[in-house]
């Protein structure tokens, strides 16, 4: 028995000296992106803190069957979640049942507010403006079965959940993000 708790200290030891000159991977997960970039939330600049000095953002990368999220802040990797086949085949049945289609989100949002405008005087209402001040500007990307679709706005979040009640494409791209929000985790996940 006293064998038996020198080997274990000794097994202990060595895998805390792998793991602290990098060669153990405890979570089995990857240090970088592999994979295909599938979708990004990426900060551009920030009202108060300007451009982020590195990679700043949520990546997720699908390998095969298996979808990871890469959560970059300031150039340093700080979290990967993910890489089950599970949850990776739940995201891609659910991205295949939103059917989403790049469109020009210009364009949408102004098709969107000319009807909410319009809505609003057959109502005999004010129209509500949605205006969002300082916050961040993110770019978001989607690439799915070739189609890719890009984007880059200042606080995207607040206009994708204003206008997706008027749109059919906007409330598709909102549908498309709250998939990786959820998967990831939505509190973590701040457009």
């Amino acid at each position: 028995s006293l064998t038996l708790g020198k080997e274990m200290s000794r097994i202990l030891a060595t895998f805390l000296a792998l793991l602290i000159a990098g060669c153990a991977n405890p979570s089995g997960r990857r240090e970088s992106p592999h994979g295909r970039l599938l979708f990004s939330a990426e900060l551009i600049r920030g009202a108060f803190s300007g451009v982020p000095t590195g990679k700043t953002g949520f990546f997720f990368f699908q390998d095969g069957e298996s979808i990871t999220c890469y959560h970059f802040s300031r150039g340093t990797l700080t979290d990967v979640t993910g890489g089950g086949s599970f949850q990776s085949a739940e995201i891609l049945r659910e991205l295949e049942k939103i059917g989403f289609q790049p469109f020009s989100f210009e364009a949408e949002l102004e098709k969107a507010a000319t009807a909410m405008e319009q809505e609003a005087k057959r109502e005999g209402k004010e129209q509500t403006i949605m205006m969002t001040f300082d916050g961040a500007e993110f770019e978001i990307r989607f690439e799915f079965h070739g189609s890719v679709f890009s984007m880059r706005r200042w606080n995207p979040g607040a206009e994708i959940d204003y206008y997706a009640g008027h749109s059919e494409s906007i409330a598709k791209l909102k549908a498309v993000i709250d998939t990786f929000a959820q998967a990831y985790g939505r509190s973590k996940f701040a457009l």
